[in-house]
Parts: C-alpha cells; sequence; structure tokens
C-alpha cells in the first residue's frame, strides 16, 4: 500500500474514533435497514395484515437493532442489557413525539412546508437523541445523572446487572 493510501486509512480511522461521527454513520445505516426491514414486510405481510401493524412490528424490530448498533459502535457500552433497551426506548418514544409536535407547530402555526419541516426537525431530533443516549441510555454510572468526564475514544463502562 502506497504511503498516501495508509494516510487515508489513518484519516478514516481517526474519523471512526469521533463518537459523534460514529452515531451520524451508524444512524444512516439503522434508518436504512429500518425502512428495508419496513419494505420487506409490507410486500410480504401487507396483504394480510394492515401497514400500521406492519409498522409497529418492523419498528419494534428496528429499535431493538438500533439500540445493538449504538450500544456496541457508537458508546462501545458494556453495561446491564435490558435496562439500557428500556432507556434507549424511552428516549425514542420521546424523540417520535417530540417529531409529531415539531413538524406540526412549524406547518400549522408558521407556515412552513412540510418537507422542509420534517428535515429542520430531522436535525434537532438526531442531536437531540444522540445527547439523550450519550447522557441517559449509555451513560457511565447507572446512579448519577451526570454526563461522561471521559473523552469520545475511551471506552464507557457499567457494572454488569444480574
Amino acid at each position: 500500500m502506497s504511503p498516501r493510501g495508509e494516510s487515508v486509512v489513518v484519516w478514516i480511522r481517526r474519523l471512526w474514533e469521533v463518537e459523534v461521527i460514529r452515531f451520524g454513520l451508524v444512524g444512516m445505516a439503522n434508518t436504512l435497514i429500518a425502512y428495508s426491514l419496513f419494505a420487506a414486510l409490507q410486500l410480504t405481510l401487507g396483504t394480510i395484515l394492515h401497514y400500521t401493524i406492519v409498522q409497529a412490528f418492523s419498528n419494534v424490530i428496528a429499535t431493538v437493532q438500533a439500540y445493538c448498533f449504538q450500544r456496541w459502535f457508537v458508546f462501545r457500552h458494556h453495561g446491564g442489557w435490558w435496562a439500557g433497551l428500556a432507556r434507549f426506548a424511552v428516549v425514542y418514544a420521546g424523540a417520535f413525539i417530540f417529531s409529531l409536535a415539531m413538524v406540526a407547530l412549524l406547518v400549522e402555526v408558521f407556515g412552513a412546508n412540510v418537507l422542509a419541516a420534517g428535515a429542520v426537525t430531522l436535525v434537532i431530533q438526531a442531536l437531540g437523541t444522540y445527547l439523550a443516549n450519550r447522557w441517559f441510555t449509555f451513560r457511565r454510572n447507572v446512579g448519577a445523572a451526570q454526563p461522561p468526564t471521559s473523552g469520545d475514544t475511551q471506552e464507557r463502562t457499567t457494572t454488569p446487572s444480574r
């Protein structure tokens, strides 16, 4: 491999070590997987199940998948699995309610275009879920309500729950 090629590999590895970049990349992958799952289930089960049931079912699976990816790749967390999943579900339920309210506010009160309102909401929601996951879902000390004090590249760990 050429020296230039090595520098690109080093640059990519350094980028991967930045937690917020991992969050964005993993979030894009999660979104693609979630939509693909919904589409596959709709195409296969949509003739016998209402689309809202398909959507709910695919959302549950996609939430567990997203939790695993966020836990392992983004936050590198080693704490209680079920408690973390419960906190993750709370964060994403709150994000969903926020997005419904924010889009409605921007469209109905401020007269924004629906697609523009959705895009603005998506950016705010992504930042909010990153912070909520970092400080709530995957926090270092489950008993403490403070943000982690370590840098982005250090592993976050908690005592395993039983």
